[in-house]
């Protein structure tokens, strides 16, 4: 099949009550990420060259994810884009998740640094864990 189906989740973890940092969690599966819960469309445009659509996740952290599809290629440029966030007291680390049922492979490419496409597989680390929680 031509079609694959994708759900995109914008997600967000917050820190924890004596961090400065939302990335300071446990990895015992304890630390959740908060989904966003409403999405609304912003724009739909459609041309020779190419097809956009913007979708905006959250009012206040003002999360949007473009689709840009180029008309004769197989593929989506898929941008997400967060901010400015309203941290508040707690800080806050927003991400977008992509899942789909389609997809059953161990490998896939991720975009390392804005510039770079890396490989990586799924559930597994290059190195041995120091500890376990």
């Amino acid at each position: 099949s031509d079609t694959i189906n994708v759900t995109v989740e914008a997600l967000f973890y917050t820190a924890g009550e004596n961090s400065e940092n939302a990335w300071d969690f446990s990895t015992d599966g304890r630390t959740q990420p908060t989904f966003y819960s409403s999405a609304s469309l912003l724009s739909v445009s459609q041309g020779p060259i190419f097809s956009q659509v913007q979708v905006l996740l959250d009012a206040n952290d003002v999360v949007i994810v473009t689709y840009t599809l180029f008309s004769g290629q197989h593929h989506a440029v898929v941008e997400p884009q967060a901010g400015p966030l309203v941290l508040g007291i707690r800080a806050k680390d927003v991400f977008v998740r992509f899942v789909s049922a389609d997809i059953q492979a161990d490998a896939f490419w991720t975009d390392e640094n804005g510039m770079e496409m890396k490989q990586r597989r799924a559930n597994w680390r290059p190195w041995a864990p120091l500890y376990t929680d």
